[in-house]
């Protein structure tokens, strides 16, 4: 075993993201404006709009690329975790964020959270924020 990190927690923020807001971007912007870094704790809510980013392992097994997937309707959101914030900053995004949903037919879907997630109804989201 490895401790990756030690950090100190700030404090617990509950917040609610609204339909038409992008997910990852309202995350963000609460992190930059905190000044540190959070993880996610728990969320609850519906997503009408999915962009995931998901690999894939090419039929030589020699190489891993990366789809992103876009889909609409009404998905049930079952997680979402991961960091936000500087301390997580992955490829272009200052977060590292998975979500996983299921639609009317019990289909899950998942993978790297993208920009253009948009609720359905309002999520609610607890972060730990800590520095």
């Amino acid at each position: 075993m490895e401790i990756l990190r030690r950090f100190e927690a700030k404090t617990v923020v509950s917040l609610r993201v609204d339909p038409g807001e992008c997910i990852q971007d309202t995350l963000e912007k609460v992190v930059a404006e905190d000044g540190g870094n959070a993880l996610v704790l728990t969320a609850i809510g519906s997503v009408s709009k999915l962009v995931v980013a998901v690999p894939r392992l090419s039929p030589g097994k020699e190489n891993v690329e990366v789809i992103t997937k876009e889909l609409e309707g009404t998905f049930e959101l079952t997680s979402l975790i991961g960091g936000v914030g500087p301390a997580y900053a992955h490829k272009q995004a200052n977060s590292h964020l998975h979500i996983a949903v299921f639609d009317h037919d019990g289909s899950v879907v998942g993978g790297g959270l993208r920009p253009g997630t948009t609720p359905w109804l309002p999520i609610q989201i607890q972060m730990l924020l800590h520095e």
